[in-house]
């Protein structure tokens, strides 16, 4: 992949000391942009095979016509650690199950990205509680529900 890239690079970038020299310091560099192409919505893909690795670096859809990249609210476990923050799966997979951060989308094997917001929202102190977001049909239904429980109670009461 560097030669490819070499093709691209003006002689002035080629002899820039952040230019690669490598296939190993092109990975390194490529492995550590990762994480911040993944928040910024880029979908990045690894590939090993006997010959070579390739790694697949693709904008994430952009929304009608304009310029600006919308980053999928669906995402792998991959793409979820890397927007988390975490450096390894395993470290993911400790978050998860200490409750610091929400399991895969029900049904699927993807993450909601709003919803790991949400957890590093709460995890810092921007949002401190959940608060539930009921619709007028459930807020009724609680309602009414707590008035038949409040009447059973009563009624049961006199009973005795």
């Amino acid at each position: 992949m560097l030669e490819e890239i070499n093709n691209y690079a003006t002689e002035t970038t080629h002899r820039s000391e952040y230019w690669p020299q490598s296939a190993a310091q092109l990975s390194n560099r490529l492995a550590r942009v990762t994480p911040p192409l993944i928040a910024k919505g880029c979908i990045v893909e690894r590939r090993h095979s006997i010959e070579r690795k390739e790694i697949i670096i693709q904008p994430s859809y952009n929304y009608g016509d304009s310029d600006q990249m919308i980053p999928p609210l669906g995402m792998s476990k991959k793409q979820a650690a890397a927007y988390a923050g975490c450096e390894t799966l395993s470290a993911f997979n400790d978050w998860i199950r200490r409750g610091i951060m929400p399991g895969p989308i029900p049904g699927t094997h993807k993450w909601d990205r709003k919803a790991i917001d949400a957890a590093l929202d709460r995890l810092s102190g921007l949002q401190p509680t959940i608060e539930p977001q009921l619709s007028p049909y459930d807020e009724w239904k609680v309602s009414e529900n707590a008035d038949t429980a409040q009447g059973h109670q009563q009624f049961n009461q006199k009973a005795r």
